[in-house]
């Protein structure tokens, strides 16, 4: 097959234009340094231990005890797989570094291949990929190390891209593409945004349903849809081992539904995660402005003090006080900026939705109202209930904001498109220029009244205002100066707002500008692309340079200091035993990712913890940690050893070590209950409810708690167990693996153990000398298991057989998509050998490839007709 250069070398220019803007934003790494961001030291962390036993052993484990007792490792490292698509991704990265360039250069590529898709031309396209590419949040999740989310963001746009070429009737080029695009989306194991990407191409399917409809082409439609789901076969299968895994252990994390009937609310109980928490994170209905507007909420939170332009407007008496303040008054608890689309980004949108005459267009709308609409979450409560009751699966995901990932592809994609349309046909500008003004006025001059009259919005957030009037109704002295710190604080916020408000009108009013010359025949389309995309550039560069600089770049080995040890983490690295755990009164049990890069922690960073060690969290820990902490601030010996004496649950967990200051000796917690141990008697209870309120009013050292309503078989053949018999027998861990964990056993009677290990049903074997028993939970959230009398080996080993039939699933499914891969290759190159050699052959639809080349009515007519007068 022949390749005709001439018509490749445009496109190899404008991918190595990709890598180069990529390196110039984050040319730091050119340097040598790197970001300290982190989420990603945070996986570091957590992922430690599974990588030291990869190292020491060449085995991978899909179990670690690093965090939060223990959990399934699933989402923290994977192993060796046999996935296709990851290796697709990584030869798509061209080797770039991973962590910066890489993104930005895939945020550029995917969206170009979605606007090539729809025949825009190749330099509009790369201008447009420019304009998603620096969208402000898909910038903002670089800094944070949401790593794997910016990926599955920047294969949104090809997988769409793919759905758009089968209802184009380009059924192999299409399903090629839908089926590898879904398949590496997946393959990044962010499931938030694969959700949101089935959402927006299920918009697409259904729009076409109804256009296909009235054309009475229903035919193609099921075509198109039966490859669509196809293509989704063929990209889950190879990603089956993380998707089976994750599914599985969903149903056991706070993803899934509580056991406990307290849990309720609203008098319904949710299936996924609780409501407060998953709506934490909701968009304020005013902050919708920030697509328009950055600093329409003050951006990002922080002291006023960082802002030059509240510097400036600040002052009085409270001045101080004042630029003290949060920057950020919008609805969420804090924020790392805000969700800017661009200026000129928005009033094209409007204005596509005037022009364009694209079958897409009214399925971009639904699909970009719908994401605003669940990012206000509960904001919107009615609309978000519906939502979080009913649609399958949408409650297993927080951070709803994060639905506004939809909008940032389908509006830039639509302003993209109201520009083609625009050079296409440029007599819009005379034909629509009620429409034209009309997108003018929506946006720019929305940004005008607002920069004229700001005041008829708010300044406070809802939290302050709560906060302020509580204080002001202590006395009335005290009103009139907090009234008058408030008149400061707004009048520096309204400053903030106000640059950023006529900043925004100034760059529509630039990009209006610029269509207005084309549109009356003064500049080329050349020009009006490249000054288009300058525009573009210059606005959002700008805006996410606040956010990602390169101040937020560091030499490689000042980020490594992130896990230098500390002097309460070598002494605690002298003692040899290889499984007791540790707690750090330095960070929240929830927001520990570093102290388990050294040790195993009852501690943690993830979004995916076991339900039942969250309510043990919430229940007994945080209230334990508190309590230990006012201890330590009493600074008394004799309080610190008898609170630690009476905190049964921090205990049973095995929590020997206790950091309270880095640079210090740590406690030593000598009543933790160790390894395991043997019971003197069995609690029963009925339901969870009751199992976890037990654990406060037993001795747990003497006594496990078990639900019969959940292990009733098991129940019969409990050994019966004495208070009088001294001799409870011995049990010690003699070998430790984080999946493999092995005891010996010495008793003269049948005896009950408790192992201070996570119970998880879905992987965890136990077996006395080689041979297969059952094991229980006990406790909430420990094993417990009987013994019989006499010499034992007792082991646990995790062999979940969903990893291992899901790995042996996508070694075969990979090998024929490889193999359907290289046959569509195959049989495209001899369809072009035979249509060259047949040209009578060809048929009409074989020059879709020439129209892509070229987005010029007239050209486009002229090569229709020289087609059909070579046909002839």
């Amino acid at each position: 097959m022949k390749i005709n250069f001439k018509q490749v070398v445009p496109y190899l220019i404008i991918v190595i234009s990709f890598i180069v803007i990529s390196f110039i934003y984050f040319y730091p790494v050119i340097e040598g340094k790197v970001m300290s961001q982190s989420d990603t030291n945070h996986a570091i962390g957590t992922s430690q231990e599974l990588k030291t036993f990869e190292d020491q052993t060449g085995e991978y484990s899909q179990w670690t005890n690093s965090i939060f007792g223990g959990m399934p490792a699933y989402n923290i490292r994977s192993g060796k797989t046999f996935n296709v698509y990851y290796y697709l991704n990584v030869a798509s990265l061209l080797g770039l570094p991973y962590y910066t360039v890489a993104i930005l250069f895939l945020y550029l590529l995917g969206f170009f291949v979605l606007l090539i898709s729809l025949k825009v031309d190749k330099w509009l396209s790369a201008v447009g990929a420019v304009a998603f590419a620096l969208s402000s949040y898909n910038i903002i999740i670089i800094v944070a190390g949401h790593i794997t989310k910016a990926y599955a963001i920047g294969l949104m746009a090809p997988a769409l891209a793919g759905v758009i070429l089968l209802y184009d009737k380009k059924y192999l080029l299409g399903g090629l593409l839908t089926t590898i695009s879904l398949g590496m989306q997946l393959a990044k194991n962010h499931p938030q945004i694969s959700y949101y990407l089935i959402i927006l191409l299920g918009i697409v399917v259904v729009t076409e349903f109804f256009i296909l409809l009235k054309k009475k082409d229903l035919k193609h439609f099921f075509i198109a849809t039966s490859i669509i789901v196809l293509a989704g076969i063929f990209a889950l299968l190879p990603n089956i081992t993380q998707t089976w895994t994750t599914y599985e252990y969903q149903k056991y994390s706070i993803r899934g539904a509580s056991e406990l009937a307290s849990e309720a609310v609203e008098g319904k109980t949710s299936t996924g995660l609780d409501k407060d928490y998953a709506l934490a994170w909701s968009y304020g209905v005013g902050e919708t402005l920030t697509l328009l507007i950055p600093n329409a909420k003050g951006g990002a939170s922080g002291y006023l003090s960082a802002n030059e332009t509240a510097v400036e407007n600040a002052s009085g008496d409270f001045k101080d006080a004042i630029l003290q303040q949060n920057q950020y008054w919008g609805d969420q608890p804090f924020t790392s900026g805000p969700v800017y689309y661009g200026a000129i980004i928005m009033f094209l949108f409007i204005l596509g939705l005037f022009i364009v005459d694209n079958k897409l267009k009214w399925g971009l709308l639904a699909a970009t109202i719908l994401s605003i609409l669940l990012s206000w979450g509960s904001n919107f409560e009615a609309f978000t209930n519906f939502f979080f009751y009913n649609v399958p699966l949408y409650n297993k995901f927080r951070t709803v904001s994060m639905t506004l990932v939809i909008s940032s592809v389908t509006i830039p994609l639509l302003a993209i498109l109201a520009v083609k349309e625009f050079i296409e046909k440029p007599e819009i500008f005379k034909t629509k220029i009620y429409e034209f003004l009309a997108a003018f006025v929506i946006t720019g001059g929305i940004a005008l009244v607002l920069w004229i009259a700001p005041n008829i919005l708010n300044f406070l957030s809802l939290q302050e205002i709560s906060y302020f009037d509580s204080m002001k109704a202590q006395s009335a002295d005290y009103a009139t100066q907090i009234d008058a710190f408030l008149k400061g604080l707004e009048a520096a916020r309204v400053a903030v707002f106000k640059a950023d408000a006529i900043r925004s009108f100034a760059f529509i009013l630039l990009g209006a500008g610029t269509l207005t010359l084309f549109g009356i025949g003064k500049i080329k389309k050349e020009l009006l692309i490249g000054v288009l995309g300058l525009l573009f550039i210059f606005d959002l560069w700008i805006i996410d340079r606040r956010y990602l600089s390169a101040n937020d770049f560091v030499k490689k080995s000042k980020a490594e200091e992130v896990f230098k040890a500390s002097v309460a983490d070598e002494i605690i690295l002298k003692d040899k035993d290889p499984d007791y755990r540790v707690v750090n009164l330095n960070y929240s049990l929830d927001g520990d990712g570093y102290t388990s890069y050294f040790h195993k922690t009852i501690s943690g960073y993830h979004g995916a913890k076991l339900r039942r060690y969250q309510d043990i969290i919430s229940t007994y820990l945080n209230p334990s940690i508190q309590m230990i902490t006012n201890a330590i601030q009493n600074d008394s010996v004799t309080d610190i050893y008898a609170v630690l004496s009476s905190l049964d649950v921090l205990n049973m967990l095995n929590t020997r070590y206790i950091i309270y200051n880095e640079n210090e000796f740590p406690l030593v917690n000598m009543n933790a209950y160790g390894n395991a141990w043997f019971v003197e008697k069995l609690s029963f209870v009925e339901t969870a409810d009751s199992e976890l309120e037990t654990l406060g009013s037993v001795d747990l050292k003497r006594t496990a708690v078990i639900n019969k309503s959940t292990f009733s078989d098991y129940i019969d053949d409990l050994p019966q167990l004495s208070l009088a018999n001294l001799d409870t027998g011995i049990i010690t861990l003699t070998d430790y693996k984080p999946n493999h964990l092995t005891y010996k056993t010495s008793s003269r009677k049948d005896e009950f153990a408790v192992f201070s290990e996570i119970y998880y049903p879905k992987g965890w074997d136990a077996y006395i000398d080689g041979q297969k028993v059952e094991h229980i939970s006990v406790n909430y959230i420990l094993r417990g298991l009987s013994v019989p009398a006499g010499d034992h080996v007792i082991e646990f080993k995790f062999e979940p057989s969903s990893y291992y039939t899901g790995k042996k699933i996508a070694l075969i499914s990979s090998i024929l998509i490889i193999l359907v891969i290289l046959g569509a290759v195959v049989w495209t190159f001899y369809s072009k050998k035979n249509l060259k050699n047949n040209p009578d052959e060809k048929e009409e639809n074989s020059d879709n490839d020439i129209l892509v080349e070229t987005n010029n009515q007239t050209d486009n007519k002229k090569i229709k007709k020289d087609f059909t007068k070579k046909k002839k």
